[in-house]
């Protein structure tokens, strides 16, 4: 399954931007639009992986899931780095250049792992430059909003993995109620759950309700505290689905390759050597036909699954010469084996879908 760039996770930051007055050359979601109007608190919530499959381990009476309005696809990867990328930049993967985990490092030769900046491969290698921040760097749609709202309170929330972030999804969700008692304000607050339980435990059983469970009740105590003038937002970045691993570390593939596999386990890049192109499409259909899609890199673009727009001037070295896209529960363990019990990235439908809440009073 494709995104749809016209109803994603990227156009509710094009219909948010658009409320504010900046301009997006992207698709804006009419179903939100009505929502937005006279709105003193507007609050986006990301949480990480929580897709609509994933809603399912909850009941249906639940406020999360009684107020789902729409379903709406990801971006492509429906993964981290790429969907919350697009949704803090209202950029499509194929814009902001942000695809995975990994990505090939041309100014240092290894494969960065974006969000650490560490290379992946060899954890020794110290890099020189911070490969995000110099080469990845874009305007966000808090800096957009705020320019042309020079009065509105706009506020980033995170864990504590980022300078004052926070500890707690409760601690998050009381400084969004202080928020709201206060001037006007547009507020993205992003958390790690139900992604990080997900990948150790899978996608459907009693810890992973559990921790939906309790996201649900501090939202709920959030939605409860909050007056009529407050828009609540909730979306998720992807969802998740049960994997399969395939050793790819050791595979003899790789004796074809110039540079190591990239990108994700269930969205790889590959970089052949000049020549044995033909042998390597014939060697991977052999040994993967059945369990990935093998796509050049110019039939990445015409299909459009990263989307459109004006392209990032680094995305040819990431994307490799050919992509491996997963339907189905497999995944590659690039790297080494893999304890992960279900993961994302890939382009089946389970990832792909994700809610779109909106809560008022």
């Amino acid at each position: 399954m494709y995104p749809n760039y016209k109803q994603s996770i990227l156009n509710v930051s094009t219909t948010l931007l658009e409320h504010y007055g900046v301009f997006s050359h992207h698709a804006k979601l009419e179903i939100l639009k009505p929502y937005l109007q006279d709105k003193k608190h507007i609050m986006l919530i990301l949480l990480d992986g929580m897709g609509m499959n994933i809603l399912n381990n909850i009941d249906e009476n639940t406020l999360l899931r009684k107020h789902v309005k729409t379903a709406i696809t990801s971006v492509y990867p429906p993964t981290t780095v790429a969907a919350t990328t697009s949704v803090l930049s209202g950029l499509t993967p194929f814009e902001h250049g942000h695809v995975g985990w990994t990505q090939y490092n041309r100014f240092e030769d290894c494969h960065t792992v974006v969000f650490l900046n560490k290379d992946f491969y060899d954890e020794s290698h110290l890099l020189k430059t911070h490969f995000k921040d110099t080469y990845l760097a874009y305007e966000t749609i808090l800096e957009k909003i705020k320019k042309a709202n020079p009065d509105l309170s706009v506020r980033k929330l995170f864990p504590d993995f980022e300078i004052n972030g926070y500890k707690s999804f409760d601690l998050m969700v009381d400084e969004l109620i202080d928020i709201s008692k206060k001037e006007s304000s547009f507020t993205y607050a992003y958390w790690t759950e139900p992604d990080y339980t997900i990948h150790d435990e899978g996608v459907f059983n009693d810890k992973v309700k559990a921790t939906l469970t309790d996201l649900n009740n501090q939202v709920e105590r959030l939605y409860d505290s909050v007056n009529k003038d407050t828009l609540i937002i909730v979306i998720a970045d992807h969802g998740l689905v049960d994997v399969e691993g395939i050793a790819l570390y050791d595979h003899p593939i790789l004796n074809l390759l110039d540079k190591k596999p990239s990108v994700e386990p269930r969205s790889t890049a590959f970089f052949v050597k000049k020549g044995e192109e033909s042998r390597f499409e014939t060697e991977f259909k052999c040994a993967f036909d059945n369990k990935f899609v093998l796509m050049t890199k110019q039939e990445m673009y015409d299909s459009g699954i990263l989307g459109s727009g004006e392209q990032h001037p680094l995305l040819d070295d990431f994307i490799g010469d050919y992509m491996a896209l997963s339907h189905d529960k497999y995944m590659f363990n690039i790297k080494e084996s893999s304890t992960f019990k279900a993961h994302h990235a890939g382009i089946h439908p389970d990832e792909m879908w994700v809610p779109l809440i909106i809560l008022e009073k």
